[in-house]
């Protein structure tokens, strides 16, 4: 009862004396801090869908058209074009001093131009996105055309930062192919698989196709892309991806590897450390949407859709279709290490702190230290199951992992920010002459990591070798390889300069 207790912030007792009432500065604290985060947090998130939702505009221009309304209204131009004379009789109706009433309308006014330029602003900006000539320019120099497109995507685009989420609206939407082009690229594909007598066959049914289903199934898919700035997305993650039954491993998992320079430390829990905070810090900056979006020359933003999914993901197997699990970012605070078969949870944050490379550092170096052997051998293959086929995980998942402790560990798992492998094992320096064989044992325990020491369901896992090398496993049906690189450049860079 001692937590329940201290829960309380408010006590009171009835006494002959009269009513005593006992405050606890400690629990008041700690609820007003807590509101305090709500109400900021409720606010940030307005603010940030706001600055999003008129991007490229500013809140600037705003009161540069509201400044401009006003000036035109007190030289003698009506901005309203007579609107204001035609409602100029609902103030008196009312009693509304006429000089309130203008004033409001004038805002009003303001607005309405306003919004409407900053949907200007975004279509413009959308439609020269839609250039792609700069993909056939010589490296290093740039067509008079793509030159002069350059200068007006600067200029729509504006000067202001971005947020992460910022060019989700102004980039343009997946164009449906035509029919004709669909099916003479399905032949070209199919053309070196198939002889001369089983590419005639194919010819006849793509003609069959196209004269029956195929022009009611393009209709179909017009419509969907009317609807969603990307119509494959949903089908490819469903039917790809998650309608696949067989192993995740090599299969659909990638992997990515540590920079191949000299490492900035070779202590496995220094770096391992400073990973996790880097990686929570881009977490963080993912949730605010302070971090700066990918822009390819710096003028084509790329789709930051998936970065949503990068931590707290996991995937959860099905006996027909499997689905992903998006934790929330309270739910997705810690991340989980094995080593040496035993697994452990471990807290990114103290309240709402992110705690330091050198205090997870700390916590990891418990682990390498605890030279206990786990109390069920099997425990150290227990990821294993992840690289099972999908209906039959399914069903070990559902059978041994739905209550109980089971339950409570595989949650942990899942809603993890992110899994970490310590390993004991120690890749070979690469031959400066010939590094393939090294490289290719390394890629290899990436790829594969002996079958059990990844969570291949997991957005992302990484290792840390001995010698403090890194690298990473990913699931792919929750995003590409940008955003994994991404994150490995994001925390390579910052390592240097800490």
């Amino acid at each position: 009862m001692a937590e329940a207790h201290q829960a309380v912030a408010f006590q009171f007792a009835v006494t002959d004396e009269g009513v005593l009432l006992h405050v606890d500065k400690s629990a008041v604290q700690s609820a007003l801090s807590a509101l305090f985060h709500l109400i900021y947090t409720r606010y940030y998130r307005i603010k940030t869908s706001f600055l999003k939702g008129i991007f490229p505009a500013t809140p600037l221009s705003l009161l540069v058209v509201t400044g401009g309304v006003f000036v035109l209204y007190a030289i003698g131009y009506d901005p309203s074009y007579g609107v204001l004379s035609l409602l100029s009789t609902i103030p008196r109706f009312f009693g509304i001093p006429i000089s309130v009433w203008n004033t409001v309308t004038l805002l009003a006014q303001s607005t309405i131009i306003w919004t409407s330029l900053c949907y200007i602003q975004r279509y413009t900006l959308r439609a020269l996105l839609l250039y792609k000539g700069w993909m056939f320019d010589k490296r290093g120099t740039r067509s008079f055309k793509t030159k002069v497109w350059a200068v007006l995507v600067k200029l729509v685009a504006g000067t202001s930062s971005p947020l992460l989420g910022s060019y989700q609206k102004s980039i343009p939407l997946l164009p449906v192919p035509r029919l004709d082009d669909t099916c003479s690229r399905y032949l070209k594909s199919v053309r070196p698989l198939l002889n001369d007598e089983e590419y005639e066959e194919k010819k006849r049914l793509v003609e069959e196709f196209k004269k029956g289903p195929g022009n009611k199934l393009q209709f179909y898919v017009t419509l969907k892309s009317w609807t969603s700035t990307n119509y494959v997305t949903d089908w490819w993650e469903k039917y790809v991806y998650h309608g696949w039954r067989g192993s995740v491993m090599i299969n659909s998992n990638y992997y990515a590897t540590d920079q191949m320079g000299i490492p900035i430390s070779t202590n496995q829990a220094a770096r391992a450390g400073l990973y996790t905070h880097l990686a929570m810090k881009m977490k963080s900056e993912i949730e605010n949407e302070t971090l700066t979006p990918l822009i390819i020359m710096n003028l084509i933003p790329l789709c930051s859709y998936q970065y949503k999914r990068l931590f707290g993901t996991c995937r959860i197997p099905g006996k027909e279709q499997d689905h992903l699990s998006i934790s929330s970012p309270a739910e997705s605070r810690h991340i989980v290490a094995h080593r040496n078969g035993k697994w452990y949870k471990i807290p990114a944050y103290h309240k709402n702190r992110l705690l330091s490379g050198a205090e997870i550092q700390w916590q990891l170096q418990q682990i390498i230290d605890d030279d206990s052997k786990p109390t069920n051998p099997g425990d150290q293959y227990i990821a294993a199951l992840t690289t099972a086929e999908r209906p039959f995980w399914a069903e070990i998942r559902e059978t041994h992992f739905s209550k109980g402790t089971n339950r409570e560990n595989m949650e942990a798992i899942e809603k993890a920010a992110f899994l970490l492998c310590l390993d004991d094992s120690t890749p070979k320096k690469a031959d400066p002459v010939d590094s393939s064989e090294v490289l290719s044992k390394y890629c290899n325990d990436l790829i594969h990591g002996q079958g059990y020491k990844f969570w291949f369901d997991k957005s992302f896992s990484t290792i840390f070798y001995k010698n403090a090398v890194l690298g990473s496993n990913a699931e792919h049906s929750w995003g590409d390889a940008p955003i994994i690189g991404h994150l490995l450049e994001y925390c390579s860079a910052a390592e240097y300069e800490i």
